[in-house]
């Protein structure tokens, strides 16, 4: 599919006066930016779109920290399943009703990794733009990033993949420490570091 289909389409499956409306009742919400779908559509669909070249037809993925869930909607309207995951806001769980994907769950992120939820078999995890993350203990460390994402790591199926864009700043050299993710991961799993993109990719085991 050409990119500007699949915006029409994306598009087109979104209540837009909805959306409106909700941004009407919250015009100072943090996720303000977001209402702005004609800027972000065209982003979420090339990325899409990039994930897509590589996803077998039907493939399941979950986007951790979705926002409004433009991903997710693009990657369905591309013949996939993505979760659109993110906190339990008021706003987002008024915005769900107006961009229809198939499956959502808002729930708190935490740093025990305690969400069975995520150890599923994806052939897609995304974290895009989440971290840095704080909580009610402050700002997450390293190792708090290294263990989620070895967790998130062990519901991807044997060649799958999981990318983290991680938000620029001061945080974004701590973040992105090879050495520390490479310790991280399993035999089966690589892990390659590009600017703030963080990659895995989950591997077959080589029979013996």
């Amino acid at each position: 599919m050409k990119i500007n289909d699949l915006i029409a389409e994306c598009r087109n499956r979104i209540d837009v006066i909805g959306l409106s409306r909700v941004h009407g009742v919250y015009p100072k919400s943090v996720w303000n930016k977001f209402f702005d779908f004609e800027n972000f559509l065209p982003i979420a669909c090339n990325h899409a779109l990039r994930f897509d070249e590589e996803l077998q037809p039907g493939s399941r993925a979950i986007d951790v920290g979705c926002g409004f869930g433009y991903v997710a909607l693009a990657l369905e309207v591309l013949g996939h399943t993505c979760v659109a995951w993110d906190t339990p806001s008021p706003v987002l769980r008024n915005v769900a009703h107006m961009i229809p994907v198939r499956e959502r769950n808002f729930k708190v992120i935490t740093r025990e990794m305690d969400s069975p939820e995520l150890l599923a078999d994806y052939d897609l995890i995304l974290l895009h733009g989440v971290w840095p993350m704080r909580d009610a203990g402050g700002w997450w460390e390293l190792p708090d990033y290294v263990r989620l994402a070895a967790g998130l790591g062990a519901g991807l199926k044997p060649g799958g993949r999981m990318e983290i864009l991680v938000n620029r700043g001061d945080e974004l050299p701590k973040i992105c420490n090879w050495a520390a993710w490479k310790l991280a991961v399993d035999e089966y799993t690589t892990v390659a570091i590009d600017d703030n993109c963080i990659t895995f990719r989950r591997h077959a085991p080589v029979a013996v």
